[in-house]
């Protein structure tokens, strides 16, 4: 049960970078454009972030 919320969590967390990020880039730009740099970097991070949500539900034991 725990690794299904942790992949939640992490997918939840990845969204909300995402939809930032998008947010910035329209308010910097004035438009959104797709980067392959922006997904390949997302791509290396999104194992930093389910690890830092796995240590969290772990504290909480």
């Amino acid at each position: 049960m725990d690794k299904y919320k942790t992949i939640l969590y992490t997918l939840q967390t990845i969204i909300v970078i995402s939809l930032i990020w998008y947010g910035l880039e329209w308010a910097i730009y004035g438009e959104l454009k797709e980067n392959i740099v922006d997904t390949i970097i997302l791509m290396l991070f999104i194992p930093v972030i389910y690890k830092a949500v796995r240590s969290d539900f772990k504290k909480e034991e």
